[in-house]
């Protein structure tokens, strides 16, 4: 659940990123990049050493420690097909005590960046807690000091790591997109409140470090803060649901370009009656409610993911085909959502001190059957540019979920499609029609047939597949 998240991880994983492995990166360009959908842009930042390398996806995984070539990790990470990482960074590592700039301690972050870097791979560093002398609660308001103090220390960490030669990172790696806290819209919990009651004060605090970012970095990039928008306080959890609103009424549009929330399919009933992941509703929830104060945000989704292990209650009991088929649909619901940037959580399973292993990688290295479904699943839809959801007319049952895709490499048109509820491998498939003469159809793990017209004994230029796991197909003819 993410309430358990939410709980768990700012400890475990301050531990996790002081272990990270020491790696430099090389020489780094920024290159301005459109993305295929929908009118908002994000700029795109390429290692100067991987100029027709890595291509944008909007594939990004969660990691929290070194991962680089000292660390192990880098293989499957560069295999993984993701394109993104997002990572860390601890204020109280940097400044431990109240010091200037010149006194700061860059090694953590220099290691964080570093490791990325190296593998050619697109950032996004998120500042999640402050030091005891400047903050009561880590990961909440800053009320020990002003916003100007903050804002000094951001300021200096969006500089040394802009790439332009002054003030710069070993190896002057470029970092452009900064997220502003991890769910601070969590009220009180065990290891400090965060923000959740103080929306007109995060907004300040955004307002605060904006114009300070852009002069260090004008293509810097402020992204709001992860927001679980899940788990109200009214129904027992520890998110506040008016915090998006506080924030937005107080302002806070005007000093973030990119709106961040994130998802789990445990809260897809509170978005979805159709019993579905959840994620493409939530995004056009959020986008909404950006509308109503007059804004229109390209969304990132930087957590979403599901678990693979069993749990004593039924509900969240899972295995590797239920987290299989969460990969592929929540990534398929993203780029339904044009959901700019869309990350799993986490990359590595966090280990016993946590009670889910959501991760495509175990704690000791081995590859999970979801590791290749992620894999497979970026190079099925890393051209895919969204054209429609089938309606239930058109697949000719509520319980399909089918998004249509152009693949903008081939020309070709692929549908993702999967029966609902998605979590349930006994049912069986059903059958879907789709005008085409001929369609490749490849499930999930990479298994695949060809259905011809008259395959169903009738020769009326339409195809019909059996769909229950997710599948991809694509129209051949």
């Amino acid at each position: 659940m993410k309430v358990m998240f939410s709980v768990i991880r700012t400890p475990l994983l301050c531990i996790g990123l002081v272990l990270a492995t020491t790696l430099l990166g090389g020489a780094h360009v920024a290159v301005a990049a459109p993305v295929a959908q929908g009118a908002n842009i994000l700029p795109l930042v390429l290692n100067g050493n991987c100029l027709g390398g890595k291509p944008y996806t909007p594939f990004a995984v969660q990691l929290y420690s070194g991962s680089g070539l000292a660390s192990g990790k880098l293989p499957a990470l560069n295999s993984s097909g993701a394109t993104w990482v997002r990572n860390q960074v601890f204020w109280e590592l940097v400044e431990p005590t109240n010091r200037t700039p010149p006194q700061y301690n860059w090694v953590v972050v220099d290691r964080t960046v570093g490791a990325v870097t190296q593998g050619c791979f697109h950032m996004i560093l998120t500042h999640v807690s402050s030091p005891t002398w400047a903050a009561t609660n880590a990961p909440g308001l800053i009320d020990k000091v002003g916003f100007d103090r903050f804002a000094q220390y951001i300021g200096a960490l969006v500089e040394r790591y802009d790439g332009d030669g002054i003030a710069d990172a070993p190896g002057s790696p470029i970092v452009e997109y900064f997220e502003f806290y991890n769910e601070p819209d969590a009220g009180p919990r065990p290891h400090g409140e965060a923000w959740g009651n103080y929306g007109a004060e995060y907004a300040e605090m955004l307002k605060t470090v904006y114009p300070v970012i852009k002069a260090a970095n004008p293509n810097a990039q402020v992204v709001f803060g992860g927001i679980a928008y899940d788990g109200f306080t009214e129904n027992g959890g520890i998110f506040v649901r008016s915090f998006l609103d506080d924030a937005l009424a107080a302002g806070a549009g005007d000093y973030f370009d990119i709106m961040n929330f994130h998802q789990y399919p445990a809260f897809a009933a509170a978005w979805t009656n159709n019993k579905g992941p959840g994620l493409l509703e939530k995004t056009e929830a959020i986008r909404q409610k950006l509308a109503e104060y007059g804004l229109d945000k390209p969304i990132i989704i930087t957590e979403t993911g599901w678990h693979n292990n069993a749990h004593p209650l039924e509900e969240f009991s899972s295995n590797d085909e239920i987290q299989s088929r969460y990969v592929v649909s929540l990534f398929a619901q993203g780029l339904a959502a044009d959901v700019k940037i869309n990350t799993w959580w986490p990359f590595i399973d966090i280990g016993p001190t946590y009670e889910y292993d959501s991760g495509l990688i175990t704690v000791d290295g081995q590859l999970k059957p979801a590791y290749g479904v992620f894999q497979l699943m970026t190079q099925e839809l890393g051209s895919a540019q969204y054209v429609r959801t089938l309606t239930q007319a058109q697949t000719g049952n509520a319980d399909l979920e089918v998004h249509e895709f152009t693949d903008t490499a081939t020309g070709q048109t692929l549908y993702v499609a999967w029966r609902n509820p998605v979590d349930n491998p006994s049912l069986p498939g059903l059958p879907l029609a789709l005008n085409a003469a001929q369609v490749l159809v490849k499930d999930l793990y990479g298994a695949t047939s060809v259905v011809n017209d008259a395959d169903d004994g009738s020769a009326n230029g339409r195809v019909t597949v059996s769909v229950g796991r997710p599948v991809y197909i694509r129209v051949l003819q």
